[in-house]
């Protein structure tokens, strides 16, 4: 078993909102490694456009025992760009 933590992208833009969740992924991929956590993606998602917005998803996952390696707070959507939204589902039931 392990645990998963799944980030949502979404932005009118498909470029800006690629561009922030690869931004995004290369600022926590050391510290997944670290903790022994592996990223997936970034990468459009199934349907990657709804309601005109397009949208990007990271996987990220590792030992079912350890917290998710990701900051808390609002340190992760300030580096995002204007226009972009960003979700996070831990331990999500759906990918």
């Amino acid at each position: 078993y392990s645990r998963a933590c799944l980030l949502r992208f979404s932005g009118q833009s498909s470029e800006l909102t690629a561009n922030g969740a690869f931004h995004l992924s290369s600022k926590i991929k050391n510290t997944c490694i670290n903790k022994g956590w592996k990223l997936v993606g970034p990468a459009p998602s199934l349907v990657e456009r709804v309601a005109g917005k397009s949208r990007w998803q990271l996987l990220v996952y590792g030992p079912e025992s350890s917290q998710i390696p990701i900051p808390y707070g609002s340190e992760l959507w300030n580096d995002l760009p204007k226009g972009v939204s960003l979700s996070i589902d831990p331990d999500p039931l759906q990918l």
